[in-house]
Formats: structure tokens, sequence, C-alpha cells
């Protein structure tokens, strides 16, 4: 005989926003009976036995228990090491206590269960992790020891805010600095989640005439806390890492060539103005965390921003150096706050409506559908997947299998989901442009999808 247990959905969002101080359900639950608490999210477990048709004997189930757990797993840098179980609940399918099985029939459960919605979210990286699992156990009973059959599956839980507008990410900032004069840019992403994509624009309106611009580059910089569950009021905030996603230099920022990792592109020349855009595909799963929500019972906790620098010489032509006879260049920085999303939260399992169909703004987005920009490739283990309806082949790993994560979709497939969920009433590349103008753009009455 064969024990399997799965899932109905392939995540779990919770929103750590909707937890209250209602009572959690009991932790013996039933088939029957059973209603939703506000402050929980509901998943559905299937449990399945096969019996093989050469067996004979026919047995009866004693009983069918499943253990929804959640280990975490905790590495402070001062040494210390936590290992805990932040959540556990326990099942009893009393359907299947006493039934007869027979050789050559398949039985199955489903059980609803609820998780939580501030319990700690799937988490992985070297500061620890939090591991959730549903093990269902069916005992049969025997002469002298009881016989027992296990199943186990991964939960995937993920922490989501409920309003859609989270997910949209917008941005401008204007200063002045010296060397480069008014400084004006832009960030627009309507997938601004780990693996998902920031487009962005750089306006210089009046430039020293002899400046040169060395680099532009964008950074996500990622601080992890760790609070301890068993030292009271002990915490540990680990050392910034910093990740750069987008690094526009040399000939790249000078001739605003396509290449891999972003696409630059430079308006003609107005009055001495100088333009740049781009669009840039956000680090994946490997590298950063989603940014956790506040409500939740969490020990590990990531925070981000943002980082925008600009290295540059406002005079080639007469140089600072150090006294070791180095050229100095100057380096204007700005950063700002940022809440970046799990990348199971895209448009297509999260915005995206059921029947929906591709939009003009396809079209109006063409350039940034040329960019050369390569799906993320540096995952561990992968098997290769053929996108269905497209040229290309997406790969994804263990962890990006799910179909509607999208650290492993190519750039086109992201905006493409985008592109239909917004119905054709707006196009951020225009949307962009708007913004580094200081013109507001035209407000459009989104139409229905047709179905």
């Amino acid at each position: 005989m064969e024990l399997a247990i799965s899932s109905a959905s392939t995540s779990v969002f919770l929103d750590p926003a909707n937890a209250n101080d209602a009572e959690d359900t009991a932790l013996d639950h039933t088939t029957t009976g059973l209603s939703i608490p506000a402050s929980s999210t509901q998943v559905t477990l299937v449990v399945t036995l096969t019996v093989p048709s050469r067996s004979k004997s026919a047995e009866h189930i004693r009983d069918l228990v499943v253990t929804i757990t959640a280990r975490e797993s905790l590495l402070f840098d001062t040494g210390i090491f936590e290992s805990n179980i932040p959540y556990q609940s326990v099942h009893t399918i009393k359907e299947a206590a006493g039934v007869r099985v027979e050789g050559g029939n398949v039985y199955k459960w489903e059980l609803p269960v609820f998780i939580p919605s501030d319990a700690p979210p799937h988490e992985q990286s070297r500061h620890g992790r939090v591991h959730w699992t549903a093990t269902a156990q069916m005992t049969f009973p025997g002469r002298f020891f009881n016989k027992t059959l296990e199943a186990v599956t991964t939960i995937r839980v993920v922490q989501i805010p409920s309003e859609q507008s989270a997910f949209t990410f917008e941005h401008q900032h204007d200063a002045f600095a010296e060397g480069l004069g008014p400084v004006k840019a832009a960030f627009i992403s309507r997938t601004f989640s780990v693996g998902g994509y920031l487009r962005g624009g750089l306006l210089l309106a009046a430039p020293p005439p002899r400046l040169k611009l060395h680099s532009i580059v964008l950074t996500l910089i990622q601080t992890t806390q760790l609070t301890s569950r068993k030292r009271a009021d002990y915490a540990e905030t680990q050392r910034p890492e910093r990740h750069n996603f987008m690094t526009l230099k040399g000939a790249e920022l000078d001739n605003a060539v396509t290449h891999i990792g972003a696409y630059c592109r430079a308006r003609p020349s107005v009055q001495g103005e100088l333009e740049l855009v781009w669009l840039a595909r956000l680090p994946n799963e490997d590298d950063v965390r989603p940014s956790t929500l506040e409500g939740g019972r969490t020990a590990m906790s990531f925070t981000h921003q943002l980082e925008m620098s600009i290295t540059f010489d406002a005079d080639p032509t007469q140089p600072r150096l150090d006294q070791d006879g180095e050229r100095l260049l100057s380096r204007y920085r700005t950063a700002r706050p940022v809440s970046i999303y799990s990348c199971a939260a895209g448009w297509a399992s999260v915005i995206l409506p059921e029947v929906s169909t591709m939009s003009l703004c396809l079209l109006l987005c063409a350039a940034a559908h040329e960019a050369n920009v390569a799906p993320f490739a540096s995952h561990a283990q992968y098997s290769a997947i053929e996108c269905v309806g497209q040229e290309e082949t997406m790969a994804r790993s263990e962890r990006t299998k799910y179909p509607h994560c999208v650290c492993g979709s190519p750039l086109s497939a992201i905006l493409r989901d985008e592109d239909e969920a917004e119905a054709g009433t707006v196009c951020t590349s225009i949307l962009l442009r708007q913004r580094l103008s200081g013109s507001e753009p035209p407000q459009q009455q989104a139409e229905p999808p047709k179905g």
C-alpha cells in the first residue's frame, strides 16, 4: 500500500494585517463541521491511499492523522544556533477510522486546514530557514504491533499584502547635486517582487558641458534581524547585504546599447539635457528574501532599501587626484526604504483576471521586449521547461518550479502578464517618461477584459 499527501493549492498566502485576537482553530480537526476563522487562511490537503491489486487480505484503518509543522532554524552572527517549532497543529480525519481497504482500490480524503495569518512564512537564507511540512500517518491494527504508513509534502507559506496596489511601485526623486545640477529620477514597476523588474529613468536637466558619467548602479540593500524565541529580549541585526542588480558603465553607458541585465536608451539631447531610461531585473530568490510584513510572529525579518549611485567626473580636463596620484571621481547616492514582495506574488497569480486579452500596450512597450535580458540561471538545480507559446526556454529550479513564480520566467512573459492585467489603459514606459517630464498621464477608464 502507498500513502500520499498533496496540497490543492500551490502556495498559501498570508497577510499578517488580517491577524486578530480571535481564538485559533482547535488543534484536533475533522473534515466536517469546520468554519473558516477570520484570522486564518484555508488550504485543502488531499490524502490518498493506493492499494495494489495483488493485496489479498482486507484491512481496517485504525486512524488517520495529519500534522502541519513549521520548523525554524536560526544562526546568529555571535555563533548562537536555535531550532524551534513556531507552529504545529494536529488534525484527525475521523471518516477514515474503520474504513475497510481492499486490493485494487484507491481511497481519498480531503482535509481543509487553517493557517493563522500571523504565522511565520517560508524562509531560506544564510541566517536560517523556516520550512513547512504536512505529514500524514495512517495506522492499521496488528496482532502484536500496529502498522503505520507515512507521507510528507512541503507547504509553501508566503506573506503578501491584501491590497493589490501594494504590488505597484512608483517613486520620483528630485534633488540638486554639485557637479550634476538638477537631478530627477523616476522608478516604476508593476511586479515589484523578488525576481521581478524595475523601470528607471534619469534626467539631468542642466548638466555641466564637460560632464562625464562613469557608472549608474542600482542596488537592493537587505538587512536581516534575528529575534530569539528562547532568550528574552535578545535580537541581532545582521550586517546589511548589498545586491547590485543593474550596472551601466563604460561603452554601455556612453553608447546606450542593449546589454544583459538592463536596457538603456538615451533620448536625443534637448538644450543640453541628458535622459536615460532602463529596464532591469530585480534579484531573484537565490540572493534576496521578500520584505517581512508587520504583524507576523516571525523570528527572522527582512527589510530593504533601494539605492541609486551615480559616479561621474564634472570636468575630465581638470582631474582631481589623491595622494597616490589616482584620479578621484565624484559620487551621487540616494536611497529609500522599499518593500519587495515574494516571487509568488506575480500578476498572473494575484492580480491577473481569469479571462483577459492581449493589449495594445505590448506594442507601446516593444523597446523593452527587444531587450536582451536573459532569465535568471543561477539556481543550483534546474530542469529545462519549454515555455508554451514562446520560442525560448525558461529555466526553473526546485524552488521556482511553481507555475506562478516569476524567478524563472523571462522578462517578456512578466511584461505580457502585466499588460494583460492593465487592459491597455496605461503603459509603464510611457508613464515613466511622463514622470520624468513632470506631466501627468491622461485619466482613462479601464475596459473590462473580453471573455
